[in-house]
């Protein structure tokens, strides 16, 4: 089991020292004292391009997910770039490298950057500071080239963007502004459109988002920021990073990522040895949290699965940090990552030839290699110890953690935990279910406010203080991956729901069939079973949620099957197990071991207000008389008449069927069953004349 570094006091910020201490003592032996055997990595790096020699150039495409590759007799390919970035129980199988696609095109010009259109009918290569080649793919040898304004001094170009709009088709960000293009023909010819004049050093792009934030200043600390949404482009408010000593903000120091549900910029403060995160705005950028790295060394960062991973590059460790995480220290030890290429093709870990390209990938300049960074989610899960609030956090927040959190409460169960600590860990997953249902309603009465014709007066409740994952490049792609690129994508209900950044567990689904009935099969106490089950109805009721009858009827056969029927009549009377249709029918199956069980069902169908299934379950016990009464007492209108006289019949007692004929005498089923009653009250009279 992987745990955390010693502290030699209780502060995080010294136990963080101390490991560093120990990091740097053993630099000398070229392996940390943390860095332990590789199945315990927290993360690996699964490559997504290997090839050998090494291609020429190699560009990420962030909007399509694709790497653009030249290989060595020039031919340009395109490979995709798996968007996994977990291992999670639910894909147990290997992890293959996906087959490089030929683009049929093939060029000894240089290529500074490349980068296909929506309808991949486009491809956009940089071939110079001042000047972009669009190559049409279906016949290379027509070609456009899109060059920045020489009528700005000093004028070149930093990087473009395929922008998937209607009023742009492409946009260059050059050290003079950005500038929109639009209007792309069939030979990939565009005419100029809106522009934007800033001196700008630099770039970074959120392609989830459509934003960019342009770098100004003498030292590169003012920062604009653009966002292309369908409509338009919006201009939001610039603002000014801490750089503190440091000569100028350098744009590795700066990334923009998606961290949960929120649009953040990590400022990498070299100065200060810490991290700072702003939460990017529509009206205003704000600093949400700074981490302390605790280090003198060279860092780089990266974007995991919503987690902060810190690269130390001398001490060749990677740390995990939180933001929801209350403490300002690693969740889990500093461990290096683990390569899973080749011994022949394998770099050096954290190799000065290596780029941290955002969000989660790597990428060796010399070898050529392309890797995504992976979180091994058991590994880190393992090293959480005994922590069992924390790790119920960290897997209740992570992407197709499912499985694995499953997994973890029936062991739990199985090694029989506190109730006080099951308890615990019920709370926290009922509050998400809650939550999520609560979410559901409100976006439902939402839907329906928006369909009434008085909202056309009210006011749309826009939430001003997040700024809109609007990407309209990511939007056309889904439409032309369903066919249809005039109409929006299809939606499609994802398996695991998430409100709140948290994992909603359902009833159901996931604890009933993964960690209830599993419980039984592997043999666990009846009684301590019955416990949990109850403890997981209670926090059910304390959110006031509905309990599905599967939860109810497992407790009430666990109650059954250990012969425990005081405990069943309390948790009956006292409302723990709540009245349902079929909690009722299985007191009824119970009425041969149990037979108070009997009068149980029939109270709970009286509570219910099934007067007719009454009425059959007193027929078919043969209290025929008893169902008549009950019918009368209750002035039930529609009887099945035909059921009354031939349980009547079938009774063999004269009493009964006199009783039952004469109160049926005018229905019509009477004159039918007539002669059946007579021959059949003959048959009794001759049997007391014969005695």
């Amino acid at each position: 089991m992987i745990r955390r570094p010693p502290r030699s006091t209780l502060s995080s910020s010294s136990a963080a020292s101390d490991v560093y201490k120990r990091q740097v003592s053993t630099q000398s032996t070229g392996r940390c004292e943390w860095a332990m055997e590789a199945s315990a990595a927290h993360l690996r790096l699964c490559p997504a391009l290997r090839t050998h020699p090494a291609p020429t150039h190699v560009s990420l495409d962030e909007n399509q997910k694709l790497l653009i590759v030249v290989d060595e007799t020039h031919d340009y390919y395109s490979l995709p770039v798996s968007s996994a970035s977990v291992l999670s129980p639910r894909k147990t199988e290997e992890r293959s490298i996906a087959l490089p696609v030929a683009l049929g095109y093939n060029s000894s010009e240089p290529c500074l950057g490349a980068r296909l259109s929506i309808t991949h009918r486009f491809l956009a290569i940089q071939r110079s500071n001042t000047m972009v080649e669009i190559v049409v793919l279906s016949d290379p040898g027509r070609t456009a080239q899109l060059s920045c304004r020489t009528d700005k001094r000093d004028n070149r170009i930093l990087g473009f963007l395929w922008c998937g709009v209607s009023y742009s088709d492409i946009v260059l960000i050059t050290t003079q502004g950005l500038e929109f293009h639009k209007d792309i023909d069939v030979n990939g010819a565009t005419r100029p459109g809106k522009t934007y004049d800033l001196k700008c050093n630099w770039y970074v792009h959120a392609p989830e988002a459509g934003l960019i934030l342009c770098s100004t200043g003498t030292h590169g600390n003012i920062i604009y920021g653009y966002q292309i949404t369908a409509k338009e482009i919006v201009k939001l408010p610039k603002f000014e990073v801490d750089i503190g000593g440091q000569v100028a903000l350098a744009q590795a120091d700066l990334k923009l990522c998606r961290v949960y549900t929120k649009l953040m910029c990590l400022h990498l403060d070299r100065t200060r040895k810490r991290l700072l995160i702003f939460e990017v705005q529509p009206k205003q950028v704000t600093k949400r949290y700074a981490i302390n790295l605790h280090s003198h060394e060279n860092v780089a960062v990266s974007v995991v699965d919503n987690l902060i991973v810190v690269h130390n590059l001398g001490s060749k460790v990677s740390m995990l940090f939180d933001v929801h995480s209350k403490e300002d220290f690693p969740i889990s030890a500093p461990l290096p990552m683990l390569d899973e290429v080749e011994a022949e093709l394998s770099s050096e870990l954290y190799s000065e030839n290596w780029d941290f390209l955002t969000p989660n990938y790597v990428m060796d300049r010399r070898l050529g290699i392309f890797w995504e960074i992976v979180l091994d989610m058991e590994a880190v899960a393992q090293s959480c110890g005994n922590d069992m609030v924390a790790l119920l956090d960290f897997l209740m927040r992570r992407t197709g953690s499912k499985p694995l959190l499953l997994k973890w409460i029936h062991k739990l169960i199985i090694n029989q935990t506190r109730l006080v600590a099951m308890a615990r860990i019920f709370l926290t997953v009922n509050q998400t279910l809650h939550d999520s249902l609560k979410e559901a309603q409100k976006s439902a009465e939402e839907a329906a406010a928006k369909k009434s014709r008085w909202s056309l007066f009210g006011d749309d409740s826009k939430d001003d203080s997040l700024l809109p994952f609007e990407s309209p490049f990511e939007t056309a792609i889904a439409r032309r991956a369903a066919g249809n690129v005039s109409a929006p994508p299809a939606f499609e209900e994802k398996l695991d729901r998430y409100v709140a950044d948290r994992l909603v567990v359902d009833q159901d689904r996931d604890m009933f069939k993964c960690v209830f009935a599993l419980s039984v099969v592997d043999k666990c106490s009846s009684q301590y079973l019955t416990s949990i089950v109850a403890e997981y109805m209670r926090t059910l009721n304390h959110f006031r949620l509905a309990i599905t009858p599967n939860i109810t009827c497992f407790l009430v056969s666990l109650i059954a099957n250990s012969q425990r029927y005081f405990q069943l009549h309390q948790f009956i009377q006292y409302k723990v197990i709540h009245d349902s249709e079929a909690v009722a029918e299985q007191l009824l199956q119970l009425r041969y071991q149990h037979h108070a069980s009997f009068q149980l069902a029939v109270d709970m169908l009286q509570r219910l207000k099934l007067s007719d299934r009454i009425v059959q379950v007193l027929l078919a016990e043969g209290r025929v008389l008893d169902a008549l009464l009950y019918t009368r007492r209750h002035n039930l209108r529609q009887l099945n008449v035909r059921a009354f006289l031939e349980h009547a019949l079938a009774s063999e007692n004269e009493v009964v069927m006199f009783t039952v004929f004469r109160y049926f005498r005018n229905q019509r089923e009477y004159e039918e069953l007539r002669p059946v009653f007579e021959e059949r009250m003959q048959e009794l009279v001759d049997m007391d004349d014969e005695c």
